[in-house]
């Protein structure tokens, strides 16, 4: 159907949705005449869309679905023909709404800045939605429609644009017929209308407040979402938080913070969602229940791997207009056990040895924000440490040779890969026959790092990621052993992670590499005197460190539904969005 093509992005998907409006599949909601930035275009509305064309016959026809439409409202506002005329005059509509926005919230908290978040109880109910604005401040005889709208650029990128559309100076009840209609089908969308919003004031530059603030909130109010914000007071304040509230009341969890705290918030949505499923989490063998609220995370940490990887970007924007749009992915999540009890949930990468290292050395240096990873990295790099253990691999049936995949091949997973969207019936045989037909590969030795990726993990610091090739919801994971070498060559093979769009880590004698469900590891036993538990390393789990060291870690494949649609590769956006003078 067409109204199915507004859920689709990508240019070529664009495309053939327009085309089937070309054709006559729908019907047109409302036709109109309007200025666009001086030209004359007519603008034709249907139940997935929206089509621009100019007067001319051969003019080329433009197309943007609904879904992308953040706002409609009516306009008053005096401009001129050129972005940078002066003397120009926003309507009283306009100046409302953006004075709204700045604020953000109502409540306890009468003005809000930087300092004043939150209020006293650490949190703040925003129950003003901009549909009750629009009625409220609607111009009487406003001759213009303004459309917000979320706007594709570079290669994985949105943004927010303002465009004008002018009517005529006594086509007052027509721009209140587009604004009516326009806004009924943005409620007909499944979108969420309520969230509530972790803040976690402490992790990365200690941004995460002042990026809410500015860049988040007014874009959550434009689109009419309520938001319940709570900014968290210690470490497990958020889990703590999920535990207790009726999450029933809200469309989606979202975390404004680095990896460390979106491990914390996906910690307690899934530890809920098996609580009220009345499953046993301590059992590293029960099959866990998906959880049933969306999870959305806005950037605001060091390394943002999860971001990075399902959006491509480190945006906040881009992060909030995906929210606002509904997007949605499904992702594996890992549960970690150790001794038959829980330890925590991964969905991002799981490290033991150099990588464990260097988080737990850094803890010493945080006043130096994220540089301390490169300090702590040079220091544990020098020490040269390796660390005895048994790492043991489910694989399949075919003798001891692991999961077929090629870890330095070019393959890529993007939004819409057909190897992540398999239908659930598959899914279901699939899970029967891991059960079935499986082996375990033992490997015992001398390891410099072991590596557990969910996902590539792309950041600023690896530009494809520890694991270019690994899938967001395959159902496996790829394990990374670096067994002993030399310091050159393990210096060969940290510069390969750095480089990995261009250079492959995978290529050296002494980095193995399997695509599993399951992974085990027992260190060596600890013999000295004291126990001073040197000759073990720490595992760090997205930026957290784990006190335990044996492990059994196990993928569910598509456990968490995530506000995004996976890297969107872009080659161009014809989206017709000229920026508006008073915007």
């Amino acid at each position: 159907s067409t109204v199915a093509a507004a859920n689709v992005l990508c240019p070529a998907k664009r495309n053939q949705a327009m085309e089937k409006v070309r054709q006559g599949e729908g019907d047109a909601l409302l036709v109109s005449d309007f200025q666009i930035s001086g030209k004359k275009r007519r603008v034709t509305l249907y139940k997935n869309g929206i089509i621009f064309a100019d007067e001319s016959p051969n003019a080329r026809v433009e197309f943007f679905p609904l879904r992308q439409l953040v706002a409609a409202q009516p306009c008053d506002c005096s401009i001129g023909p050129l972005p940078c005329r002066k003397g120009r005059q926003h309507c009283g509509h306009c100046t409302s709404l953006q004075n709204s926005a700045s604020k953000t919230f109502t409540g306890s908290t009468p003005c809000l800045n930087d300092r004043q978040l939150l209020s006293e109880n650490g949190t703040i109910k925003g129950a003003v939605s901009v549909s009750c604005l629009v009625a409220e401040r609607t111009p009487l005889q406003a001759s213009s429609l303004r459309l917000h709208v979320a706007k594709p650029v570079w290669r994985h990128s949105w943004t927010l644009q303002s465009l004008l559309l002018k009517g005529g100076p006594t086509d007052h009840n027509l721009i209140r017929e587009w604004v009516t209609v326009l806004q009924r089908l943005i409620a007909q969308l499944d979108r969420p209308r309520r969230l509530i919003v972790f803040v976690n004031p402490f992790g990365g530059r200690k941004k995460a407040p002042s990026i809410y603030l500015r860049k988040v909130a007014p874009i959550f109010k434009l689109a009419g979402i309520s938001t319940e914000v709570i900014q968290t007071r210690y470490s497990g304040h958020a889990k703590e938080k999920l535990l207790e509230v009726d999450l029933s009341e809200f469309d989606g969890v979202i975390c404004v913070g680095g990896d460390g705290m979106v491990n914390e918030v996906i910690n307690g949505v899934l530890l809920r969602a098996q609580i009220d499923a009345g499953i046993e989490a301590n059992d590293a063998r029960s099959r866990l229940h998906p959880a049933t609220i969306k999870v959305g995370v806005i950037p605001a940490g060091s390394t943002d791997a999860l971001v990075c990887t399902t959006t491509g970007e480190n945006s906040p924007v881009t992060s909030a207009l995906l929210i606002v749009m509904g997007a949605e992915v499904s992702v594996d999540v890992a549960s970690i056990h150790s001794q038959e009890k829980l330890v925590r949930y991964s969905l991002g990468f799981l490290s033991y040895g150099f990588f464990g290292d260097n988080i737990k050395s850094s803890e010493r240096y945080r006043w130096m924000g994220p540089l301390r990873y490169n300090w702590s990295g040079w220091q544990t790099f020098l020490k040269h440490k390796a660390y005895e253990g048994e790492v043991k691999v489910l694989v399949k049936k075919n003798g001891s040779v692991p999961t077929p995949y090629d870890p330095t091949g070019k393959e890529r997973c993007r939004a819409g890969c057909d190897v992540c969207y398999k239908t659930s019936s598959k899914l279901q045989q699939e899970i029967k026959e891991e059960l079935e037909n499986n082996d375990v590969v033992r490997v015992q030795g001398q390891f410099l790092s072991i590596s557990c990726a969910l996902m590539a993990n792309r950041c600023a610091r690896s530009s494809a990621g520890v694991a270019p090739t690994a899938h967001l919801g395959n159902g496996v994971m790829d394990v990374i052993l670096v067994t002993q070498c030399s310091r050159l060559n393990f210096l060969k093979f940290l510069l390969a992670i750095a480089k990995s769009e261009t250079r492959s880590p995978f290529k050296y004698p002494f980095v193995h590499c399997f695509r599993t469900s399951s992974l085990e590891f027992v260190p060596k036993a600890d013999n000295s005197p004291q126990g001073s538990g040197k000759c073990t390393s720490t595992w760090q789990c997205d930026g957290e460190l784990l006190s335990e060291s044996a492990l059994q870690v196990r993928c569910h494949r598509q456990l968490l539904r995530l506000f995004a649609f996976g890297i969107e590769d872009r080659e161009e956006c014809s989206m017709p969005c000229i920026p508006c003078p008073c915007s």
